[in-house]
């Protein structure tokens, strides 16, 4: 609400009631409140100590004349505030004055305890006759009803000594365009009235005047101060609390206007945080306004430690320009401070009225505005910073999931009222599970800052990035054309994830995939979009990562399926559902079988036989890929030991290993026990591991592979040339075997074939010194161009496909290769 203007004292308005209820009653006064359009509501209109403004005034003198039939009716209420008595220690002490003279010639000073809106003034004063003036102040207009209840006044200055009525002539009038109102006013000697004036008199009421309007400023003040404090006692914002400030500061100084200015940390300047009474004009350039606190430094510049009142005519050159450009004849600044910490500054400015300088009231009043702004401001600041941990996620400083969900409702609202397309997005980050295992926690939280800090950047400003838990962001994107929409972020969102992320001295790389749901395509609620969306992200995820897809239908059963497939996964295991099918690997040299692969299987009891690219995935993302590592581990020991080939003949076993099962503190122990159990020699033991892994700069990588090694375990580095690493890199690595992707033989037709890249890989692996073995070997072609490239080993469905058979039978002797 806009604060209240100090112009009008509340017996005006208190007298216009009682009237008006002596003369109709209360249900009158009803009408009357309701017809002026007044704000207040009827025990606010008849407090003596409010005030109100010069407009309030007249509105309810104009609603009184038809509530009561009475064009007359200004005169007339206030000829009836001697009878009315609404202060009745006012009459005694207008009595002090001694006579219609003396009081006339003080009316000035008596005229401003009922309103500021006007000044009067005592032109000529004689035993019984006198001419008084009257300017209404800009920028308020005249009205005849407002001179006429002037006239009504003076007319009473008879009866307050005993006299009767004076007789009031009111010709030159502003509301007929003279420049003040001139009221000539005459009183006759009664016989018995006694004039015991004297000097001491006159000085007794004068002192009386001053008291009682010092306690009633006071009175005034501390109303106004818990006016304030009821204002802001519901306000949870620091831009509501402060606007709340601005409004307050005219009713409690009794400025023309009023400016409240935060610090800002971030600006390192004041910036304005409400303003109250600037003209339209004023109040859009007081927006942009800023202060910087070196401003305050500068030569003829007051501090801002104490308030401070400064008059334009005596300020200097910076603050006068300053006061010229907001039209201000007069500026008190004042400092809010909590605890030592500068909150902001209070202004007051002053344009069609002046304070007064020496009123020590001022500075009181002006220190407890501060006083209720720093404990306003300090509340309202701690109860966003509770709001904004309520609603943002505590580690990336974005939207969470609640206030996501409030932003999207609105949306949704918006849209459905316009007819606007609105998208919802998924983001998911690949093998961010594998930096929190092999990193550690520390520095999967500071990726996740660093992935939220460039999807902000990749949207546009009317957009929502908001973080759901764990690696799952999720995105709004509200306006026309969500297809074109999502495809253009989609585009910038993997750009952004082309440069790898710097953690902690590591350079990660991560593949995000992203699902779209559109409104109102794809539902009108939050819950279905958020599903589909979903279900969206699992189809680009199952598409090779790094990729987005829009939803179409049928992609929800997908998604359906893959959930209860996940929660399948997590018996599989306890319940003995995994199997191991074996692979020969066989010597190109002469076709002896030499070892074997061991790939899991899952024997899902009501889908059938599952392949690990079925379920592997989704066993990393859900934290089981190391129990099925573990498991797959102790089982080929096992097997191997009971096919009893532990002596020098064939006999070796290839396991898969992931990253999290590598870069674990206990894995080399684990695999030490699973080869002491099994009772098979280290040596006839190869852990394969992907390029992806190896290539990651995370510590830890290389440390686990040297501690395999040291056990005398093989490894190999498997799917060779899918990944992205470098010589350079590959030379680091403690490693004895380097396995061919099958992708690079698909198109070798003869032995002298061109493959250019399977050749280069077979080359520098021999180079470095490492066996290579080549998988996905289905033609004798291929085996002929591996042999002709000096190939150690090959395997594939030429010499035999994976079966869940004993290990025995895999890697018997004397399989020749076909």
């Amino acid at each position: 609400m806009a604060a209240i203007a100090r112009e009008t004292s509340g017996a005006t308005t208190r007298l216009i009631l009682t009237y008006v209820r002596r003369e109709a009653g209360d249900e009158a006064v009803d009408r009357l409140i309701v017809l002026s359009g007044v704000d207040a509501t009827m025990a606010e209109l008849e407090d003596a100590r409010r005030w109100w403004s010069y407009e309030d005034k007249v509105a309810l003198f104009e609603a009184a004349a038809v509530v009561l039939g009475q064009p007359d009716v200004a005169h007339r209420i206030g000829a009836s505030a001697l009878s009315a008595n609404v202060l009745p220690a006012l009459i005694p002490l207008l009595r002090a004055f001694g006579g219609p003279s003396q009081l006339l010639r003080n009316v000035a000073r008596a005229s401003t305890k009922f309103s500021t809106s006007g000044v009067m003034e005592a032109l000529e004063v004689r035993r019984r006759h006198a001419v008084v003036t009257y300017r209404l102040l800009p920028p308020h207009v005249p009205n005849r009803h407002d001179c006429a209840y002037t006239a009504g006044v003076l007319a009473q200055v008879g009866p307050i000594f005993g006299l009767p009525e004076a007789t009031v002539v009111h010709e030159t009038c502003q509301v007929r365009g003279a420049q003040q109102c001139t009221y000539e006013v005459s009183w006759a000697r009664d016989a018995r009235f006694r004039s015991k004036r004297t000097r001491h008199h006159e000085v007794l009421a004068l002192e009386a005047t001053a008291a009682i309007d010092a306690a009633q400023r006071r009175e005034d003040t501390a109303a106004a101060l818990l006016r304030l404090s009821r204002s802001v006692a519901d306000v949870s914002s620091v831009a509501d609390t402060a606007q709340r400030l601005a409004e307050a500061i005219p009713d409690v100084v009794h400025s023309d206007h009023a400016t409240v200015l935060l610090w800002d940390e971030v600006k390192a300047s004041f910036v304005v945080g409400g303003t109250s009474g600037l003209p339209a004009d004023l109040e859009a350039r007081a927006q942009d306004f800023r202060i910087d606190p070196s401003w305050f430094d500068q030569p003829g510049v007051p501090p801002i430690d104490e308030p401070t009142l400064i008059a334009r005519s005596e300020a200097s050159a910076p603050v006068k320009m300053v006061l010229e450009a907001f039209e201000v004849t007069h500026v008190a600044f004042v400092p809010v401070r909590s605890r030592g910490t500068m909150l902001g500054l209070l202004v007051a400015t002053w344009s069609t009225t002046t304070p007064d300088a020496a009123d020590v009231q001022l500075e009181e009043r002006l220190r407890g505005l501060a006083d209720q702004a720093a404990s306003a401001l300090e509340n309202a600041r701690l109860l966003e910073t509770v709001r904004r941990q309520a609603l943002h996620d505590g580690l990336t400083g974005l939207p969470n999931q609640a206030l996501f969900a409030d932003r999207v409702r609105l949306a949704l609202a918006r849209a459905q009222r316009s007819g606007d397309e609105l998208t919802i997005a998924v983001l998911d980050l690949g093998r961010f599970k594998t930096v929190n295992d092999s990193l550690g926690h520390a520095c999967g939280d500071e990726l996740l800052i660093e992935v939220g800090r460039r999807l902000q950047a990749s949207v546009r400003e009317i957009d929502t990035v908001a973080r759901m838990g764990g690696d799952e962001f999720t995105l709004l994107l509200p306006g026309p054309d969500g297809a074109a929409a999502a495809e253009q972020i989609a585009a910038r969102m993997l750009a952004a994830f082309e440069d790898p992320f710097e953690v902690s001295g590591h350079l990660l790389r991560v593949s995000p995939s992203i699902g779209f749901a559109l409104h109102p395509q794809h539902g009108d609620e939050l819950d279905d979009l958020l599903k589909r969306a979903d279900a969206a992200m699992y189809q680009a995820k199952a598409s090779g990562r790094n990729t987005w897809a829009i939803y179409t239908s049928g992609m929800s059963e997908q998604a359906y399926d893959r959930l209860t497939l996940e929660a399948d996964l997590f018996r599989a295991v306890p319940e003995h559902q995994l199997v191991i099918a074996y692979q020969p690997v066989v010597r190109i040299a002469d076709g002896a079988v030499v070892g074997a692969e061991a790939l899991v299987r899952w024997a899902h009891p009501d889908l059938g036989v599952l392949l690990p690219d079925q379920f592997i995935p989704i066993a990393e993302e859900v934290g089981l890929v190391a129990d099925i590592d573990a498991w797959v581990l102790r089982r080929a020991c096992a097997d191997l030991g009971r096919a009893g080939l532990h002596a020098d003949g064939p006999g070796g076993v290839a396991v898969n290993v992931s990253g999290r099962s590598l870069t674990h503190p206990s894995f080399a122990q684990s695999v030490s026990v699973a080869i002491r159990n099994g009772g098979i020699r280290p040596d006839q033991l190869v852990l394969e591991v992907t390029e992806t892994v190896t290539v990651d700069e995370a510590s830890g990588v290389v440390e686990a592979l040297g501690d395999l090694r040291r056990l005398g375990v093989r490894v190999a580095v498997d799917d060779f040339g899918r990944g992205h690493s470098a010589l350079a890199r590959l030379e680091q690595l403690p490693i004895d075997q380097l396995k061919v992707d099958k992708a690079f033989l698909r198109e070798i037709r003869c032995a002298d074939a061109e493959a250019p890249v399977a050749s280069a890989i077979i080359a520098m692996g021999l180079g470095l010194g490492l066996e290579v073995l080549a998988e996905g070997v289905e033609r004798p072609e291929q085996l002929a161009f591996l042999k002709s490239r000096g190939c150690d080993l090959a395997q594939g469905h030429l010499f035999g496909r994976a079966a869940a058979v004993p290990l025995l039978d895999v890697l018997r002797p004397g399989v020749e290769a076909r």
